[in-house]
């Protein structure tokens, strides 16, 4: 894995995977991190650190253009600072590095709030559960299939923006829905699928059931998210060779000096998906189990032929920068979409 310039997208991706592979949460289900986040970690690296990265990711390691855009507007941060000064608590901590990472946006086209409705989903092990999931029209030419090496997986995409559509549209966002066709392809394969660019996908077709009739739409059920986790990226980066990342410094390129204690690094990552868009924010999924009768004619799949792309069961999400190529954020729910919480 060797990064030159302009394929860092691709050396990012590369580099996730590999992440997504080691993690014991990549293979059971249930994760949430940022490769792009990790990858502004090693960009920082100075010192003995630095050449270790150079010789792994090449000499390119460098932050990203489009990553630094989304971060001077808010909606992508990734912040990194010791996890305890030395001489507080436990000395072995004192060597600590944690990264939070958020991320905010709304959606190009917001769910109407009317339309949620109460799905069942399946979970991993089998359980049922009873969750609130939003309900939209995607346009077909936004959902495709990909093939992987064992089995096809579906995405759809949806857009996002760094600021509220009462203002000047901000850095668009790509967030990406991906569903196993088989529910026992690996969690990496699910999210490596929505990963992969959109011209190598495949378009998706009515079923047999719309007499032959091209659909002109995606109807998406998709459950409102949260999800958290602390993922210990130390031992994937001993793994690739390199011993430990910097210590920050105060300034905003993350630059800063040499560990000599090659301590943890853990990023701390969280999102969450609602009708409005995607954020770290907490909040609650309180829904009324049984909703208020609703009347209308031209809600979602009423007047146009669809397709439905209902995530009743474990799916991936990632977040990826306005080209579709950086992947900011990448998460796998394989529980209840709230267990988090």
């Amino acid at each position: 894995m060797r990064a030159t310039r302009g394929d860092q997208g691709a050396v990012i991706k590369t580099l996730g995977e590999m992440w997504l592979e080691s993690l014991p949460g990549g293979r059971a289900g249930g994760t949430v991190c940022s490769p792009a986040g990790l990858w502004g970690v090693l960009a920082g690296a100075e010192g003995r650190v630095r050449e270790e990265v150079r010789g792994v990711l090449g000499p390119d390691v460098r932050e990203s253009a489009a990553v630094r855009e989304l971060s001077l507007c808010g909606a992508f941060s990734a912040r990194t600072g010791p996890g305890r000064q030395p001489g507080e608590g436990d000395p072995a901590l004192g060597g600590l590095l944690v990264q939070d990472v958020t991320l905010n946006g709304w959606w190009e086209h917001p769910f109407d709030p009317a339309f949620t409705r109460v799905i069942a989903f399946t979970d991993a092990g089998g359980v049922i559960h009873q969750v609130p999931a939003m309900v939209a029209e995607v346009p077909v030419e936004d959902a495709w299939t990909v093939r992987r090496a064992q089995g096809r997986v579906r995405v759809v995409e949806l857009r996002a923006h760094a600021e509220q559509r009462t203002t000047p549209a901000g850095p668009c966002m790509r967030v990406r829905l991906a569903l196993a066709e088989d529910p026992r392809l690996p969690p990496t394969e699910v999210i490596a699928a929505s990963w992969a660019p959109a011209a190598e996908g495949a378009r998706i077709r009515g079923g047999k059931g719309q007499g032959g009739r091209q659909p002109e739409a995606i109807l998406l059920e998709l459950p409102r998210l949260a999800l958290r986790a602390d993922v210990d990226a130390s031992p994937f980066l001993a793994e690739i060779g390199v011993r430990g990342p910097a210590s920050p410094s105060a300034g905003p390129s993350g630059a800063g000096r040499e560990r000599p204690d090659g301590g943890r690094t853990v990023q701390r990552c969280s999102l969450r998906l609602d009708e409005a868009g995607l954020s770290s924010l907490t909040g609650s999924d309180a829904v009324d189990p049984h909703p208020p009768a609703r009347y209308w004619t031209d809600g979602p799949g009423e007047l146009v032929a669809t397709v439905p792309m209902r995530f009743d069961r474990p799916f991936a999400v990632s977040v990826l920068d306005g080209s579709g190529t950086i992947p900011l954020l990448a998460a796998y729910r394989a529980g209840p979409p709230s267990a988090d919480r």
